[in-house]
């Protein structure tokens, strides 16, 4: 097993049965409060009086999971109540274990940093950039967190432009998210923090993948490699490499586009509210708006130069970031189908190439 995927459920809500009942009380009742309580005393009075028994029973879990797939790169997904388990659970994490983290992703939960050990934030802190802590800010359950910046979060904090659903069940549960071109809509105040630690994860696990196949190839060449395996590895590389490319590409292309959808945003309108207030000067209110439009131009003001031809080079500049995503996709596409052809050329070869790859799949 070389990758797994760990779960943290949320705060359970199911008065169907008796264990249903009996789960949601234990989880509203007792962990969530007591965590608010402990959050909030710890934040504002200094007096920290740690994690909660689930909080701690999720981070043996969590190593006892990751002991049981020694070999695995971990990735981490939780929600609400499940967020301060992964929270706390990674903050308990020793070096030898965080070094296995490929990225955790945590939903509308409150922060949990307050009330970790000076231990547990210095451990913590040392993966902010592969932890990111979404955060929906119309949720009331995502409590504790700064005005602004990751400082004293657990992670990267990821605020989202949210819309207000009318129900704060529904607020929770993502019903807020929004997206813009099929992107997350992030605050403009957390983009380049976002992105950056975006990217920092992708080039860390570029050269996660680029040590694997070194290590491969240094193992194979001690004795001596065939034609299929030295193939093996140089397409290995190139589509490890290019795949991480493509990542970092789409993160580049995310950033920039936000950029571009919220400047035409900010100038979209602009010349009609300029028109607007220029109509309310005094020495104007007996000109008609030709011979307003006229006096602005005299100024250097049209709608060409003040709304128009910023929109314009706006959506160029959209437009390429987007190209150059779809070319590192087509590069990807390219290598794959050119490894591909190379082995239906050769029937021995393309035998011996699935049997190589599968070898190496299974260690």
């Amino acid at each position: 097993m070389t990758e797994i995927t760990v779960l943290f459920q949320g705060s359970e809500f199911d008065f169907s049965s008796y264990k249903g009942v009996t789960g949601t009380i234990n989880d509203w009742g007792f962990t969530d409060t007591s965590m608010a309580a402990n959050i909030l005393r710890s934040q504002y009075l200094g007096i920290n009086k740690g994690a909660a028994k689930q909080q701690r029973l999720a981070a043996e879990g969590l190593k006892e999971v990751m002991d049981k797939y020694p070999n695995a790169r971990v990735n981490l997904y939780a929600h609400s109540l499940g967020s301060m388990d992964g929270q706390v659970a990674l903050a308990s994490l020793e070096d030898s274990y965080l070094q296995r983290i490929d990225g955790a992703y945590l939903y509308e939960g409150p922060n949990t940093y307050p009330v970790l050990t000076d231990k547990q934030k210095q451990q913590v802190d040392k993966i902010k950039y592969k932890i990111f802590n979404y955060v929906d800010t119309n949720d009331l359950i995502p409590i504790g967190y700064p005005a602004s910046g990751s400082e004293g979060v657990v992670g990267t904090l990821v605020r989202i432009n949210s819309k207000q659903t009318g129900d704060w069940i529904s607020q929770h549960m993502w019903g807020g998210y929004d997206y813009k071109a099929g992107y997350l809509n992030v605050q403009e105040a957390d983009l380049q923090g976002y992105h950056l630690a975006r990217v920092k994860q992708v080039q860390e696990q570029l050269e996660l993948k680029r040590q694997s196949l070194s290590g491969l190839y240094q193992k194979v060449s001690a004795g001596g490699y065939t034609r299929t395996e030295s193939i093996y590895m140089d397409s290995e590389q190139a589509m490890a490499f290019t795949a991480s490319l493509s990542d970092v590409a789409a993160i580049s292309v995310e950033a920039v586009m936000a950029f571009c959808d919220y400047g035409i945003s900010k100038v979209s309108g602009k010349w009609a509210a300029l028109l607007s207030q220029a109509s309310l000067v005094p020495n104007a209110l007996f000109l008609s708006e030709a011979e307003i439009v006229d006096a602005l131009a005299q100024a250097g003001a049209t709608k060409d130069t003040i709304e128009t031809r910023v929109i314009n080079e706006l959506e160029e500049i959209r437009a390429k970031a987007v190209k150059i995503k779809e070319d590192f996709s087509a590069l990807s596409a390219s290598i794959a189908d050119g490894i591909r052809k190379m082995t239906e050329a050769d029937e021995g070869l393309a035998k011996e190439y699935q049997i190589w790859g599968s070898i190496q799949k299974t260690k």
